[in-house]
C-alpha cells in the first residue's frame, strides 16, 4: 500500500513539473541545457514545447479564415506560421480505362489572425503521373529548410497480404511533388520574369503548375514510384537529411536532390563538415554480428601480438582487448588451410597458418612446428613438462573438410567453441612461457592485481584497427544520374532507363531537359540528381563477402529484403539491413565439387552504410548462417522487424525530426475530418465549427 502511494505522489510530481513549469525556468533551461524542461530525455515531447496547450482564443474557426472552406482540405501551417496550406482534388474519366483519374492541387494562403487567408499560389501536384485511386496525402518540411515543402500521396493495394509468391504481386504507389514556397515579401528576381507574360497570357493560363515567379518561388519537381506493399515511404526517415529524399523500392534505394545552378542558389551541403559514420565493435557484437574485415587484419593483429608477447609479458585470454581476442578466433577459424610462420629473424608472413612457437630467449629452441596440418613437434628438455596437445585441438578444430557453422547443431557449436578458445589460451601459453620464466614472483601479483592494463593496443594495432577492422568498403553498386531543366530546349531521355525515376519540372514555364551535348548551357538551370543503389547487386557482393570471411562456398542467392534503418542528418548517409538467402556449402573452397546442393540454403543478414555522395557501400557486420526453413506459409518479411530493433537501440546525436501533417485515406474514401487541428510549434490551432455552435435544445456548446 505505502508502494503505490509512492507511485502515486510521483506521477502526480512529474505531471505538475511538466504542465505547470514557470515560463522564466524554462526559457534558463533551454538557453543552459538546450530543452524547457531539464532532467528528462530530449525525446520527451514536453520538453520541446514552452507552452502545454494552445490557448483557446489562437484556435481560430475555418470557416473564419478561408474563404470557401468546404472546397478546401486544410492540412496544416508552414513551420514560420504564415502560410496555410491546403489542397482539393477533382475526379475525371479516363479516356484509357473506365477507373477515374484524381487532380491533386495545392494551395498556399497568406495567413493573419482574426481575418480572411488571402491565396498567394498554387500548385498542381504528381504532374505526369495517372493517378486512379484516391491518396494519402501528406505534407512535409526538412529539418532545417523553411524554403521548400514535399507533398507525397500514397496508395496501397492492399493491406493483407498472405502469400507474395503468388501470381499477384500487390504493391504501393507513392507520388512526390517537390516546391518552393512563394515569396511573403516581394522578390526582385520574380518581377523581370512576371513582366515577361502578357495581360492576355496570364488571364488565359488555366495552368496552375506554372507562374510568373523565380526559381527561388516558383520551382517545382515531380516524381512517382511503385514498390512492394510493404515498403512504405517515411518521412521521419526519407526526410532526415536537408536537401534529400530518400526513399526505397525495394529493388534500389534512391536519393534524390534539386538545386538551381548558375547563379541563384548554391548547394545546402557542405563537405567540409562532413564526417565518417560506421558502426563500432561493442554494437556490432552485442547485437551478435561478425565484423567484416579486410584479408589480412587478423594476421596482421596477432603479428603486432606476438611482438608485443615476446618482450616479456606473459598473459592469457581473458586479460586481452577484445580486438585482439577476435582476432585471434578469427585467425583460426578463416585460415585453416594456411599457415603462417611466426619468427624473430624475419618478417612475419600472413601467406601462411599454422605456427612455429618458439622460447623468446633462444630462438632456436622451438616448442613445436606446425605446417599444413602435418605436425612436426620439437620439445626442449628443459620444458618436457610443459608439453601439451595443441597439434591435437588445433586439427579437431579445423582439420576437418566439413567444418559446420556456428548457428547448426547447438551442441556442435558449444564444442567448437571451447577447442578455439582453449587453443587461444594453449598458443598463448606457449609464446609466454620462455619470458614467464625471468619474472619475479611479485611482478605476478601485480599483473594479476591489474589485468586491464596488460595487453592494451599499441598504436600500430590502432591503426590496423582503423583501416582493417569492419567499415570495408565496396564498389560499382551505385549510379549517379544528373538531369538539368531549363524553360526551352529540345528534351533528351537518359538511357539508364531500369533504375531511372520519370522526373518533370515546372518553373516560370513548363521546363524541358537538357541534352549533355548542348555546348553552352543557359542560366540558371535546374539540377536533379538522382543516386541510385542497386540492391541486387550489392547482395550479391555481400553474399560473397560473407561466405569468404566463413571459409565456405557461394553458389547463389534466392532472395533479399532491404531496409532503412537511419538516414545522418550531416551527412546523408543512408545505415541499412540487408537479408539474404542464399545457397552454400561448408567445405573449403577448394572443393571438387561443381554442382549446388540445392538442399544447403541459408539466412543471413548484412549492416551497411551508403554514402550517396561517393557512391561507395561499407560493409559493418553479418550475421550467423542460419538454415532456412523448408515451408514458409507466411510471407519473408525478416528485415522490417530487426531494422526497427536496430533503430531503437542506435544512439545518434539528437536531431530534429521533420514537420509532418498527413491526412489518411482508408479503404478509398475520405476519413471523417478531425474537430480541430493544433499547431504546438506556432502556438495556434484551427477548428472545424465555430466558437459557439447552437444546438436543438437551444443549449450553447462551446
Amino acid at each position: 500500500m505505502e508502494g503505490s502511494l509512492r507511485v502515486s505522489a510521483l506521477a502526480e510530481y512529474k505531471s505538475k513539473r511538466y504542465s505547470k513549469g514557470n515560463l522564466l525556468r524554462k526559457l534558463y533551461n533551454r538557453e543552459v541545457f538546450g530543452q524547457f524542461i531539464h532532467g528528462v530525455s530530449i525525446h520527451h515531447e514536453p520538453t520541446k514545447q514552452l507552452f502545454s496547450k494552445v490557448p483557446n482564443h489562437l484556435i481560430f474557426g475555418l470557416c473564419d479564415t478561408i474563404p470557401d472552406a468546404g472546397k478546401h482540405i486544410l492540412i496544416g501551417v508552414t513551420r514560420c506560421g504564415q502560410i496555410l496550406l491546403t489542397y482539393s482534388f477533382r475526379v475525371y474519366s479516363s479516356f484509357f480505362s473506365s477507373s477515374s483519374v484524381y487532380s491533386y492541387t495545392l494551395h498556399f494562403w497568406l495567413f493573419r489572425p482574426g481575418q480572411l487567408s488571402d491565396m498567394i499560389g498554387e500548385v498542381q501536384l504528381f504532374d505526369g503521373a495517372q493517378v486512379e485511386e484516391m491518396l494519402t496525402i501528406g505534407i512535409a518540411q526538412w529539418p532545417h529548410d523553411n524554403t521548400r515543402v514535399l507533398v507525397f500521396g500514397s496508395y496501397q493495394e492492399s493491406n493483407s497480404v498472405h502469400d507474395l509468391r503468388s501470381d499477384v504481386e500487390f504493391k504501393s504507389s507513392t507520388y512526390i511533388t517537390l516546391t518552393t514556397l512563394p515569396s511573403l515579401q516581394g522578390c526582385d528576381k520574380c518581377k523581370p520574369v512576371a513582366s515577361t507574360f502578357s495581360e492576355e497570357e496570364m488571364m488565359a493560363d488555366g495552368d496552375v503548375s506554372v507562374g510568373p515567379t523565380c526559381f527561388n518561388h516558383g520551382l517545382t519537381i515531380h516524381t512517382y514510384f511503385s514498390a512492394p506493399h510493404f515498403y512504405t515511404f517515411d518521412p521521419e526517415t526519407c526526410l532526415a537529411s536537408d536537401g534529400r529524399i530518400v526513399f526505397n523500392t525495394g529493388s534500389f534505394l534512391h536519393v534524390l536532390s534539386m538545386r538551381v545552378e548558375n547563379g541563384l542558389e548554391t548547394s545546402t551541403h557542405d563537405s567540409s563538415t562532413a564526417f565518417e559514420n560506421r558502426l563500432t565493435f561493442s554494437f556490432l557484437r552485442r547485437h551478435k554480428y561478425s565484423i567484416f574485415m579486410s584479408d589480412n587484419w587478423d594476421c596482421n593483429m596477432i603479428q603486432l601480438l606476438i611482438k608485443k608477447l615476446r618482450r616479456g609479458l606473459h598473459t592469457d585470454k581473458s586479460q586481452l582487448n577484445v580486438y585482439l581476442q577476435y582476432a585471434l578466433e578469427r585467425h583460426l577459424l578463416r585460415r585453416s588451410d594456411m599457415k603462417c610462420k611466426f619468427s624473430t629473424d624475419k618478417g612475419l608472413s600472413c601467406g601462411q597458418l599454422a605456427v612455429t612457437l618458439l622460447d623468446a630467449n633462444n630462438p632456436k629452441r622451438k616448442f613445436f612446428t606446425l605446417y599444413n596440418h602435418k605436425v612436426k613437434r620439437t620439445y626442449s628438455s628443459s620444458n618436457k613438462k610443459d608439453k601439451f596437445d595443441f597439434v591435437k585441438l588445433l586439427e579437431d578444430d579445423e582439420g576437418k573438410p566439413s567444418a559446420i557453422p556456428t548457428s547448426v547443431p547447438s551442441r556442435k557449436k558449444e564444442e567448437n567453441v571451447k577447442k578455439r578458445t582453449k587453443v587461444v589460451s594453449l598458443f598463448l601459453s606457449g609464446l609466454g612461457k620462455g619470458a614467464f620464466s625471468r619474472r619475479k614472483s611479485n611482478r605476478r601479483t601485480t599483473r594479476h592485481n591489474h589485468p586491464s592494463n596488460e595487453a592494451e593496443l599499441t598504436g600500430e594495432m590502432i591503426m590496423e584497427n582503423k583501416t582493417g577492422l569492419g567499415h570495408q568498403p565496396v564498389s560499382g553498386c551505385t549510379v549517379v544520374l544528373d538531369r538539368r531543366f531549363a524553360d526551352h530546349d529540345s528534351s533528351s531521355q537518359i538511357e539508364d532507363a531500369h533504375c531511372t525515376l520519370p522526373i518533370s519540372a515546372h518553373g516560370s514555364r513548363r521546363m524541358t531537359m537538357i541534352s549533355d551535348h548542348v555546348n553552352s548551357l543557359p542560366s540558371p538551370l535546374v539540377l536533379v540528381r538522382q543516386n541510385s543503389l542497386d540492391a541486387e547487386q550489392l547482395a550479391f557482393k555481400a553474399a560473397t563477402a560473407i561466405c569468404k570471411m566463413e571459409g565456405c562456398k557461394f553458389w547463389f542467392y534466392s532472395d533479399y529484403r532491404n531496409e532503412i534503418v537511419k538516414v545522418c542528418q550531416a551527412t546523408g548517409e543512408v545505415f541499412a539491413l540487408l537479408f539474404i538467402r542464399l545457397n552454400v556449402d561448408y567445405f573449403p573452397i577448394t572443393s571438387k565439387r561443381n554442382k549446388a546442393d540445392l538442399h544447403n540454403f541459408y539466412e543471413t543478414s548484412c549492416l551497411y552504410i551508403w554514402n550517396p555522395t561517393d557512391g561507395i557501400v561499407y560493409l559493418q557486420g553479418y550475421s550467423d548462417l542460419e538454415i532456412a526453413p523448408t515451408a514458409n506459409d507466411r510471407p519473408w518479411r525478416p528485415a522490417r522487424k530487426n531494422a526497427s530493433v536496430l533503430k531503437k537501440t542506435l544512439n545518434l546525436l539528437p536531431a530534429h525530426a521533420p514537420r509532418l501533417f498527413i491526412h489518411d485515406i482508408k479503404t478509398g474514401t475520405l476519413s471523417p475530418p478531425a474537430d480541430r487541428i493544433l499547431d504546438r510549434d506556432n502556438l495556434i490551432g484551427f477548428r472545424l465549427h465555430p466558437r459557439s455552435v447552437i444546438l436543438k435544445d437551444g443549449l450553447t456548446r462551446k
